[in-house]
């Protein structure tokens, strides 16, 4: 009976038959050009078998010259679509444990190709000279965002956080759990705030109540980490790159809702080992190695007999239920007269934090006695219901019902009608609102509820009730929202109301107006700050999408990503706004045609960003079709667009001249000259991309451009056109001219306060820099343009990224690393209008003979 095969030797074998197959190479051809590397030693057809292909019963074993000299003959001398890639060679060093070779194979291959194998194979880049540029061009630093600041103390809860302060440096994964409302998010920020000195890399809070798509996970982790995603790369995968090296904390908050992907956290820690995870949730994981600790309600004291008054503040309960009280009512302290009112309150809520503070905010208006008495009235039936209701719901019941539900209700209750209705109106928004776009939503639903002074009034008795929160920043509208369980009960009153489709209907119209008015921003001066505008209500669109398609609205709903497309382009969402446009794209059958040409061309350009340029190509090439049956002149010219893009990636520059050209007849005969100028830019950029030859054809399509726009005051269209001049007398080596150019497109985006278009301007002029060995120069220019995006909040297309990091690297080559690290500094810390005026002047220096400058994805999507 023969032996089983090894799986390493199972997977040598398959691993070099593909080689094989993609070299066209035979066994003896391959083992013929072996014997070159092997020093006059005979190698065999047979020899070969048994080390590297079909003989599986053998041991797995060869010596490492041999498998240097398999190398070195599947690769010196092959094209690059032949020949063995640096992750293959790594894969078959690592299956024949001899890790040290890899040094002496590392120059046979580009960097990036040794990027990739780096990403698999760490191990074997240790002390290898390159292993610091490839670290530096996959590891990005975290930026752990200032953890939330409680405004209160934290009562009570002494033991707890000298017990979790211990597990949480432990146990790689550890979950607080507990009911609703009994202070786990409270005690997380304790322990996160201490624990600083345990993670040197940082301690993050990642808050996932808002969070209700599971698939968004890593996004949202990876998000409020800083991270940036690339290319086909996943948002797990960037996590665990980015995180293997790092010692930290990530505090994951409300994590109950997205049981479903909890699994996938296994994956990350895995790959992480200085990676700890502290969960709060209302119900355990369920995972392997995780380690639950459940936190319990205050201590209340017993009733009967009631200890002595002075005795009463050592229980937490009293203690948070009296520091409360006095927050709102200074006067209030506790007494003979009261305290047995005020124990029996903390009794009948069991000891839960927060309904504790939502009873200790009516002492403002009430005594502890009618608070008592409106709380559970007279009747020990009811008291009994009560606590029922609190701590022992029925088993299949929502978790946020079986214990919050009551003390909402009594809160609820407490509330004048109006009150109750706007509580309920509000749960509509996701991660809260401003109050111009709750004033928005009920001008459309109740004009005097709408009215200023009443709306005001009613959301200060919200906030003195613990049911609404403000968050107020300078030159930042306040913002409104309600705890998750608040948020969740209110819902159900509005149900109750029979409000919730219209009131539902209204929330995406706002939104659709918001997204509206700030795509008419994004290009200009007040850019930024629409950016952020619809980063910060994100949620609600995302609502708003939700309930537009589930309700058949699907020309609504593309309008309205058709106005989010250049925020996903910019903001780092493609994949999002992709799956997005997937899902109106699966109810084809009930789009019109030209709503379907739309979307089609849409998710072809987030494609072409993100990379997947089959995908695009696909995608666009049916557009095509459909407007092209439609005889719609401007949507075909739409699709053509894409396709010049797409065949531009490709480095099929004749293929996207044809559709360039095709777009730029067509444009002229529709006679829109901003659509004009547009594909002449395209056009352009292609042409002198191609060949040097065509450079001065380029030079007048930008002419042209220059002299419509010019006509027609379009300063973008100006500043874009002299961008593409400048980098055409980059590669004719006229630097002189290009400084000029690009000078003259950097002003012009200062002006128009298009900051992403500032970040490009600066990286062109740091390759006019580089051809000038300002090596220095360059090096801070890149860096001023990595500092405008971060302070701006916005990342280039994955797509644009690796031509980014290669300039870097290779001022990384150029640059001692201490000048290179002070070159850097230096550019951060420019502010905006440092970095222009750095970036316009015009240093003297000798020019090189040629240049070779890099690709920034640049061009109108």
């Amino acid at each position: 009976m023969p032996k089983p095969a090894h799986p390493d030797k199972l997977r040598v074998s398959v691993l070099v038959r593909q080689l094989l197959d993609r070299s066209d190479l035979s066994v003896n051809g391959v083992t013929a050009r072996m014997e070159r590397y092997l020093q006059g030693g005979e190698f065999s057809e047979n020899m070969f078998e048994n080390h590297f292909t079909t003989r599986l019963d053998r041991p797995l074993k060869a010596k490492a010259n041999v498998i240097h000299a398999l190398i070195l003959a599947l690769t010196e001398g092959l094209r690059a679509n032949e020949r063995c890639q640096a992750v293959e060679a790594a894969e078959l060093i690592w299956l024949f444990r001899w890790p040290d070779l890899f040094s002496n194979v590392s120059s046979l291959f580009p960097f990036d190709e040794l990027l990739v194998a780096y990403q698999r194979f760490p191990q074997l880049f240790i002390n290898l000279p390159i292993t610091p540029l490839l670290h530096a061009s996959t590891l990005t630093p975290l930026q752990c965002p200032p953890l939330p600041h409680p405004r209160t103390a934290l009562l009570g809860r002494t033991s707890e956080v000298a017990l979790l302060l211990d597990h949480v440096q432990r146990h790689q994964l550890l979950t607080i759990t507990g009911p609703a409302g009994c202070g786990k998010t409270r005690l997380a920020l304790q322990i996160a705030a201490q624990s600083s000195a345990f993670f040197p890399a940082g301690v993050a809070f990642i808050a996932l109540a808002d969070l209700h798509t599971p698939d968004l996970l890593f996004d949202t982790i990876g998000t409020t980490l800083g991270l940036k995603v690339g290319g086909e790369q996943s948002w797990m995968a960037c996590l665990t790159n980015h995180l293997a090296a790092h010692k930290v904390l990530l505090v994951v908050d409300n994590f109950e809702h997205l049981l479903p992907v909890a699994p996938q956290l296994l994956g990350v820690l895995d790959s992480c080992p200085h990676l700890h995870l502290l969960v709060t949730s209302r119900v355990a994981l369920g995972l392997s190695g995780e380690h639950v600790f459940h936190v319990h309600p205050l201590v209340t004291p017993p009733l009967n007999p009631l200890p002595a008054c002075e005795m009463l503040p050592d229980y937490p309960a009293i203690q948070l239920f009296c520091e409360r009280a006095h927050a709102v009512r200074p006067d209030f302290v506790l007494t003979p007269a009261n305290c047995r009112d005020v124990a029996h309150i903390c009794a009948i809520l069991i000891g839960m934090p927060l309904a504790i503070e939502l009873a200790a905010a009516r002492i403002r208006h009430l005594s502890p006695q009618e608070l008592r008495l409106q709380l559970i009235g007279n009747s020990t039936l009811h008291e009994q219901v009560a606590l029922d209701l609190l701590s022992h719901g029925a088993r299949d019941a929502h978790p946020r019902q079986q214990t919050l539900t009551a003390t909402l209700t009594w809160s609820y209750r407490l509330l004048e009608a109006p009150v109750q209705r706007l509580l309920a109106r509000m749960a509509v928004f996701s991660g809260g609102c401003t109050f111009d776009e709750l004033h928005q939503l009920m001008l459309n639903v109740d004009q005097d509820a709408a009215h200023g002074a009443h709306l005001r009034h009613h959301l200060e008795t919200l906030l003195n009730h613990h049911l609404l929160t403000a968050r107020s920043e300078e030159q930042i509208p306040t913002r409104y929202r309600m705890r998750a369980t608040v948020r969740e009960y209110a819902w159900q009153q509005l149900i109750t109301l029979n409000e919730h489709d219209l009131i539902a209907q209204i929330h995406a119209t706002v939104y659709v107006d918001l997204v509206a008015n700030a795509n008419r921003y994004l290009h200009g001066d007040q850019q930024s700050f629409w950016h952020q505008r619809i980063e910060q209500e994100l949620a609600n669109v995302r609502v708003a999408l939700e309930w537009m398609l589930q309700h058949g609205q699907l020309e609504q709903s593309l309008h309205l990503c058709a106005n989010l497309e250049l925020f996903w382009y910019w903001g780092g969402h493609l994949e999002e706004g992709g799956n997005w446009l997937r899902r109106i794209l699966a109810q084809r059958e009930e789009l019109a045609a030209r709503t379907l040409a739309k979307a089609l061309d849409e998710l072809a350009g987030l494609q072409w960003a993100r990379g997947f340029l089959r995908d695009a190509e696909a995608l666009a090439q049916e557009s095509l079709a459909i407007w092209r049956s439609l005889d719609d002149a401007q949507g075909i010219v739409e699709a053509l667009n894409s396709l010049g893009l797409v065949a531009e990636a490709m480095g099929d520059f004749s293929r996207a001249a044809h559709w360039h050209r095709e777009s730029l007849a067509l444009r002229r005969h529709i006679g829109k000259k901003p659509a004009i100028v547009i594909a002449l830019n395209n056009l352009g950029d292609v042409e002198y991309a191609a060949d040097p030859v065509n450079y001065d054809q380029a030079l007048n399509r930008f002419r042209e451009s220059l002299a419509i726009n010019q006509e027609l005051n379009n300063q973008h269209g100006i500043a874009d056109t002299l961008s593409s001049m400048g980098s055409l007398a980059l590669l004719q080596g006229d630097y002189a001219q290009a400084q000029t150019y690009l000078s003259q497109s950097l002003s012009l985006f200062q002006q128009l306060g298009n900051s992403l278009r500032m970040a490009y301007a600066f990286e062109s002029l740091a390759d006019v820099a580089l051809a000038n060995v300002q090596y220095e120069r360059a090096l801070r220019l890149c860096a001023a343009a990595s500092a405008l995006r971060t302070t701006k909040g916005m990342h280039p297309p994955p797509m644009a990224i690796p031509s980014i990091a290669q300039r870097i690297i290779n001022l990384g080559t150029y640059l001692e690393q201490n000048t290179f690290a002070l070159a850097w500094a230096e550019g951060i810390q420019m502010d905006l209008k440092a970095a222009i005026g750095y970036a316009l002047a015009v240093p003297s220096a000798a020019p090189l003979k040629s240049f070779a400058g890099c690709d920034i994805l640049t061009r109108t999507p």
